[in-house]
């Protein structure tokens, strides 16, 4: 992160938390640089700035996944001058990313995503309408925007697009749909204990969602069969596999476009 921006950063957190020690950057930095963690007479910290609508309509979802017993971190919007950021207790634990760089073992990584189902099942059961109509609610909008982020703006636009064409069903919810293994926190004992990175949590079609869900476990090296037959043990909903595997393919397309 750059020293200036460090400093406007640091400033916005000590406006919030005047006696914070230990401002820092994470030890694997996200592809923004836009977190900071600190120590604060409250505990441990995590500080995500972003726009306005994305922090507002992250605190939004936290709420709601909250009161339905979604691990997910507890975001309080703040603002300093012209910054906005997201304030939250640092979650204990490590990312399934680590926790796969040490060496977990293969069927505890499966374990962990049978476990991730099971908070998917809570999701497609929310009430869409609950967020309200802001564009950012909506999963093409936040994918369009992750992706113009991540690469550039043809390839957003390329994404959104798509994803507004093929959302047309009737079953949605409020899903987060980028449950990669760096958005997972695991336990000690590697167990799941949470999700984070609101930013892509937002209203889709359980199709969509389901379908991301499944590119990151095949992107593992697992076979989608696995995941869908135990989201099937979980609830007596309807997926089409095919249609399941084709968004999946897509998904890992894009991953591959620069």
């Amino acid at each position: 992160m750059e020293t200036k921006k460090y400093n406007l950063y640091r400033d916005a957190i000590l406006s919030q938390y005047p006696k914070a020690t230990d401002v820092r950057t994470p030890d694997v930095c996200g592809s923004q640089d836009n977190v900071l963690f600190a120590k604060t007479p409250v505990g441990e910290r995590v500080f995500k700035f972003s726009t306005e609508d994305m922090v507002k309509k992250n605190a939004r979802v936290s709420y709601v996944y909250s009161v339905r017993g979604i691990p997910t971190p507890k975001i309080t919007p703040r603002e300093y001058k012209n910054l906005h950021f997201e304030d939250y207790a640092k979650i204990d634990g490590t990312t399934l990313h680590g926790a796969i760089q040490m060496g977990m073992d293969e069927e505890q990584v499966k374990a962990v995503y049978r476990s991730v189902l099971k908070e998917f099942v809570k999701m497609e059961r929310i009430w869409p309408q609950i967020l309200g109509g802001e564009p950012l609610n909506y999963g093409h909008n936040v994918a369009g925007r992750y992706f113009e982020t991540k690469y550039n703006m043809l390839v957003g636009q390329l994404v959104r697009t798509f994803m507004y064409l093929i959302d047309n069903s009737n079953e949605y919810g409020l899903f987060h749909f980028d449950l990669s293994p760096k958005n997972i926190i695991v336990s000690d004992d590697g167990s799941f204990k949470s999700m984070i990175d609101l930013e892509s949590a937002a209203i889709c079609s359980k199709s969509i969602a389901f379908a991301m869900l499944a590119a990151r476990y095949q992107q593992l090296g697992f076979d989608i069969k696995d995941l869908f037959k135990h989201y099937n043990i979980l609830t007596d909903a309807h997926l089409d596999y095919g249609k399941i595997v084709r968004l999946a393919n897509f998904r890992r397309m894009v991953n591959k476009i620069r």
